[in-house]
């Protein structure tokens, strides 16, 4: 078994994972706050969250910092380079304004990710998720060709490095991203 933990800022969300789950869970819009006081882990698993952060850079750093030695980091987020998106433009599902700050280019996490001494391993749009993705957003364009949702620039944020440099302290981490949508 695994001791689970996680970060959730949906009360009811929250409520949901220790009822019927039964996950420690911290409330919180925060989880570059709230990691270090979860201790370390030997896997952090940022599934869609980085794109719902106002820092994402910060949640980076903060899950390396929490990481063990030899620890995995999985990201997954939306990508700004799929083809729905050129295709679809303000129409593609993952548009998703005002849940979603950030359309993240896989690039700017890559490299925030090894600023960190995190080590990418994978990096694919051809994941169960992100094919299941991909065909939702064709068939949502299908079942709603009239409709409309609002348009939030794809422009990735600064993720400039900074912080402490965990390289030096430890050996390198895993770094895993994943991105949704072909």
């Amino acid at each position: 078994g695994f001791d689970v933990a996680a970060i959730e800022p949906d009360p009811a969300a929250a409520a949901h994972l220790r009822a019927v789950l039964g996950i420690d869970v911290v409330e919180s819009a925060a989880p570059e706050d709230e990691l270090a006081a979860l201790g370390p882990a030997r896997a952090i698993v940022a599934w869609h969250v980085l794109e719902h952060v106002p820092r994402p850079g910060d949640v980076l750093a903060a899950a390396a910092a929490s990481l063990e030695p030899g620890g995995v980091l999985v990201v997954a987020t939306p990508n700004p380079r799929a083809f729905g998106l050129r295709v679809l433009g303000p129409r593609w599902p993952h548009v998703d304004a005002p849940r979603h700050l950030f359309l993240l280019d896989h690039a700017a996490v890559v490299a925030r990710g090894r600023a960190l001494g995190l080590e990418p391993v994978r990096l694919t749009a051809t994941d169960p998720g992100g094919l299941g993705w991909n065909a939702f957003a064709w068939r949502y364009l299908l079942r709603r060709p009239g409709a409309s949702l609002p348009y939030v620039a794809h422009v990735p944020p600064d993720v400039p490095p900074g912080g402490h440099d965990h390289r030096c302290d430890r050996p390198p981490l895993v770094f895993v991203c994943v991105l949704d949508d072909l």
